[in-house]
């Protein structure tokens, strides 16, 4: 295993150590890891300050896909909210719990959302008119069904 994915469990590892009513921050995963791995603070102010940045940055994308990818699935899937969201305002930057948040966080989350579903549903109008463009041009056919052709 490498260093990376080392840092990648420690971090998976103290997010699994968070409470479900606690809100969670790449900072505050980021801050976990960096006194289990140097408790004694012995590392150099800027070689710590540089693993700090690091894990922030491994802790984002994780958090992404633990609390807004799998939970849009799971929307798609089961027509529920979210157990967390992302916070705005003073929230910023971590996943906050249903019941902690605040008037902005559910109005900052309303509008992402409706701009996501804007954007989908501009997506599907684009590629409907193309498909009916092909359709109307004589280049598909509505009922065509064949395999992909292999150039």
């Amino acid at each position: 295993m490498n260093e990376t994915h080392q840092l990648q469990n420690l971090l998976r590892n103290a997010l699994v150590s968070y409470s479900a009513d606690m809100p969670v921050s790449a900072e505050s995963l980021s801050a976990t890891v960096i006194d289990e791995i140097d408790p004694q603070h012995a590392a150099p102010v800027l070689v710590r300050w540089g693993c700090v940045l690091e894990l922030r940055q491994l802790a984002r994308p994780m958090l992404r896909r633990e609390y807004e990818e799998k939970d849009e699935r799971q929307q798609e899937m089961f027509d529920a909210l979210q157990d967390r969201y992302p916070g705005a305002g003073k929230n910023k930057g971590s996943y906050i719990p249903r019941h902690m948040m605040t008037a902005k966080d559910y109005m900052a989350n309303i509008e992402r959302l409706r701009n996501e579903a804007r954007a989908k549903l501009k997506h599907a109008d684009a590629l409907e008119a193309e498909y009916l463009e092909k359709v109307s041009s004589g280049t598909l056919s509505e009922d065509d069904d064949q395999e992909e052709m292999v150039a």
